[in-house]
């Protein structure tokens, strides 16, 4: 290699020529060459860089619980247009769906019980129809007038509920009713609603009253719509909890609501023994006192011991409350918070008696003749 300023011979990988100190091109040709070897990591590095912006920008959208209108206008459309887009709009259809509120309904103008329940049935109707514009968005299935035409109730709503569960509920119904000789005798209203996703079902009464008017208006039983939605998921929890012990033997799923249904037995039953034998009434001071005795549980604790001391008095061994309410099922033996749960017993007994008949615990037998004679008592 020659210096190409003065011509001088020069060794191999020389940078500088040692007789003019002119810069050899081996030197420029070396700088090429490692920015070339470099080249992969450079590109890595932009790669990586691009990859964070689209992070900043895009993800976050994605990973909002709710979009804003802004964020939809930009994020939803016709290629994306999944629950994201309408989980603000599900949300407030599932509320307006639950609310059943007649706060803001005027009774006032009202006379007469008979005009008072028709104004209560109409509301319930109004309701309905919202929640049929739910049930279209959500696919489920309509209401069904099978409980109200077979066991005479003035209202019930099943939107929701999966249709091979309701066949065999309306069934098993009908038994619990022809039973206990309650046909007629108990207004209802199965209500599936969005409930809790770890439970089955729950039970209430509500009153309502205008002026001098008051009525029991909705006594209701709720169903999660997490749980009778999904007819095979609920056989196999149902299912896990009887071979737990939870429930009495030889129950079925459908005996969730039958249990609910015995809660309003209860409910008429001990109605019925303050002197409400009607959907209406016109004195507000029977529901005080009519309440407060049903909240302390009043009808069901006088069965339940009444049983106990009958199944003791009738055997050679005798055995505790507790240990009598453990043989119908972990359910009927549920203390919450210190204080024993008679309700549930009572409840779970009915259940029990209707499942198993002369097999079932003898707690749950002498319940059910008690109820029966209580029965026969309000019929005078």
């Amino acid at each position: 290699m020659y210096c190409r300023n003065c011509g001088k011979l020069l060794p191999n990988n020389i940078q500088f020529c040692p007789n003019c100190g002119c810069q050899i091109n081996n030197a420029i040709s070396n700088k090429i060459n490692n920015n070339k070897n470099n080249l992969p990591i450079i590109i890595a590095c932009l790669v990586i860089i691009f990859s964070l912006i689209v992070v900043i920008l895009i993800i976050p959208k994605n990973n909002k619980k709710y979009l804003t209108d802004e964020d939809k206008s930009i994020y939803c459309n016709e290629e994306n247009n999944g629950s994201l887009c309408h989980k603000e709009e599900k949300q407030e259809e599932i509320e307006d769906f639950e609310s059943m509120d007649f706060k803001n309904y005027d009774f006032s103008e009202m006379s007469s019980s008979e005009s008072f329940y028709n104004s209560v049935i109409n509301i319930l109707k109004e309701k309905e129809e919202e929640g049929n514009k739910y049930c279209n968005n959500a696919n489920y299935t309509k209401t069904s007038n099978d409980l109200n035409n077979k066991l005479n109730l003035n209202y019930s709503y099943l939107c929701g509920m999966d249709t091979n569960y309701l066949t065999g509920l309306v069934s098993r119904l009908e038994s619990f009713y022809k039973n206990n000789n309650i046909d007629g005798k108990i207004v209802d209203a199965y209500v599936v609603g969005k409930g809790a996703r770890n439970e089955y079902a729950n039970y209430t009464g509500v009153i309502i009253g205008s002026n001098d008017l008051y009525a029991a208006y909705l006594r209701r039983v709720h169903m999660s719509i997490h749980m009778f939605s999904d007819y095979d998921k609920l056989l196999k929890t149902y299912q896990r909890d009887l071979e737990g012990g939870f429930h009495p033997k030889n129950s079925r799923a459908e005996d969730i609501v039958v249990h609910e249904t015995a809660h309003a037995l209860d409910f008429y039953i001990s109605a019925s023994r303050f002197g409400i034998g009607e959907l209406i009434v016109d004195d507000f001071s029977k529901y005080s006192a009519f309440y407060s005795e049903w909240g302390n549980q009043s009808y069901s604790k006088s069965v339940v011991q009444k049983a106990v001391a009958n199944v003791n008095a009738n055997s050679s061994v005798k055995k505790d409350e507790q240990t009598l309410r453990e043989e119908i099922s972990g359910y009927a033996a549920t203390i919450n918070d210190g204080t024993v749960m008679y309700a549930e017993t009572f409840a779970e007994a009915l259940v029990d008696y209707l499942s198993n008949g002369n097999n079932a615990s003898p707690l749950s037998i002498e319940i059910y003749k008690i109820v029966q004679d209580n029965l026969k008592e309000l019929e005078g």
